[in-house]
């Protein structure tokens, strides 16, 4: 395959665009072997199955289909190699815009986009704030577990700061909202009627849910930021041990290390 022109931006919070012309030979070339192996098995009256001439197959498919299935292709293989080449780790699946309209009879220029996991900062003085909520807890007889815990995720999100890209809040905000679909369905209603239930509008809600994954990734990433820090680790076998207590997250290793791990660092920050 042609070598591709491509330029690369990155953003502070960590997301960043990959721009890609792929020239039309290569396009060309993808939309054949896409043909080819629908031939194998496409049949039309007066030849044999298999036997279709290729263009007869592309005028009985939709373009924007076999568009799209090219674009999957030739971009999932050029994506791979991209982030590789250049050393990224995308944490959420990328999204993808056409600069210019997709034809077979051009280059294809192609944006994409996705993030990195962001950085977050934490007050060097942050031990020493949750040190002075351990006491004054204890002070008052108020230094019941949940509230400790509430007390320390309260000051982690006022001492720490996190720039979130714009992508993965609005990725985090599709599955909610997916998930919320589902969870509507079951319960044998739509999301208008559960919205409406709550006095909510979807704008409103919308809104809730940015300040909430925000919230929560702040938390998730001063926690990861601590454990590094502090050398806190997960052995094997401590999550093997959390896993025979926790059988649910037998399928979610990596939840179920974080989960672990998050215990490790509260304990820690309960003891200053």
């Amino acid at each position: 395959m042609a070598n591709n022109l491509m330029e690369l931006s990155k953003q502070k919070d960590k997301s960043f665009t990959l721009t890609l012309t792929i020239p039309q030979g290569d396009v060309d070339q993808t939309r054949r072997q896409i043909l080819t192996e629908i031939q194998k098995n496409f049949s039309k009256d007066g030849f044999r199955k298999g036997n279709v001439p290729i263009d007869i197959i592309q005028e009985s498919i939709s373009a924007d289909q076999l568009i799209e299935e090219v674009a999957s292709k030739l971009l999932s293989n050029l994506y791979g190699q991209k982030a590789t080449q250049y050393n990224l780790n995308p944490i959420i699946p990328p999204k993808v815009k056409f600069v210019t309209e997709p034809s077979f009879q051009q280059d294809w220029v192609v944006e994409i986009s996705s993030c990195e996991l962001p950085e977050v900062e934490i007050d060097k003085d942050y031990q020493k704030e949750i040190s002075k909520l351990n006491k004054t807890n204890k002070t008052t007889k108020t230094d019941n577990g949940e509230q400790q815990i509430n007390g320390i995720f309260g000051l982690i999100v006022k001492l720490s700061h996190v720039n979130l890209p714009p992508l993965l809040i609005e990725n985090e905000i599709q599955h909610r909202l997916s998930r919320l679909v589902d969870q509507t369905n079951q319960a044998g209603m739509t999301v208008s009627q559960y919205l409406q239930a709550k006095n909510l509008t979807m704008d409103k809600y919308q809104q809730f849910l940015t300040s909430q994954i925000n919230q929560e990734w702040q938390i998730n990433l001063s926690i990861n930021q601590i454990a590094k820090d502090q050398k806190i680790e997960v052995n094997k076998t401590e999550l093997e041990e959390y896993l025979k207590s926790n059988p649910q997250l037998n399928d979610n290793s990596s939840l179920a290390s974080f989960l672990l791990l998050q215990q490790k660092v509260l304990n820690f920050l309960k003891t200053l």
